[in-house]
Parts: C-alpha cells; structure tokens; sequence
C-alpha cells in the first residue's frame, strides 16, 4: 500500500462517530497529509510536528511521514496549521492527501437547503 492510500486509510478511520474531539456545536474538520523529509530527520521531524495542537503523526517510511490535522468546531485554523507543518525545519514539502469535514452537532448541513427548496 502507497504511503498516500495509508493516509486516507488513517484519516478516514480517525473521523469516526462519538470520538472525543468531537464535541461541541458545529463543523469538525480533518485533513491528512504526506510530509516529506529527509529519512535521517524524520524523527526530529515527527516530534517537531506532534508539538503544533492538533497534529498528530501516524508514522511513515523513507522520509514520508502520515500527519493528520483537526480542527475543532469554531476554529479556523487548518490552512494556518498546513502552512506551519511546511514551515517547520526539516519539512521538504507537505502534500494533502484527504480532508472531510462533518457536522458535530448531528446536523447535515444540506438539509437545511433541502427544506427552503
């Protein structure tokens, strides 16, 4: 498996109902990236990463690490996290692979559209 198709695989598995980061009113985002490093400064790399709220790091190989980004309901933050993971020392580039968004609250925000029509 490529390590792209690793990282829809983590993302979309992490974006399960009823996971704690989704509490609260409104819409719950999450991306997922494939970092690329040098493969001896992956692992400064990784821990660089895990320090910017909301990353987390799933692993990787050969310089090619899985991050996943959230953000939380109310924020407005994952562009500015993106461009802090390509920002960091080491980071070669950051590609995003997957991003959904959700609606914490229960709420399908088309609905809405669908009874004014």
């Amino acid at each position: 498996m490529t390590i792209a198709a690793q990282a829809v695989e983590v993302v979309a598995g992490s974006n399960e109902p009823g996971t704690d980061s989704k509490k609260g009113n409104g819409a719950y985002s999450v991306c997922g990236l494939v970092v690329q490093c040098r493969p001896e400064k992956a692992g400064q790399v990784a821990s660089a990463l895990e320090k910017i709220a909301g990353v987390e790091v799933h692993g990787g190989e050969a310089g090619k690490l899985i991050v996943t980004v959230e953000e939380l309901p109310g924020e407005k933050k994952l562009i500015d996290r993106v461009t802090e993971i390509n920002n960091t020392s080491g980071v070669l580039s950051a590609s995003l692979i997957y991003t959904e968004s959700d609606s914490v609250d229960g709420d399908d925000p088309d609905s809405d559209l669908e009874e004014q029509q």
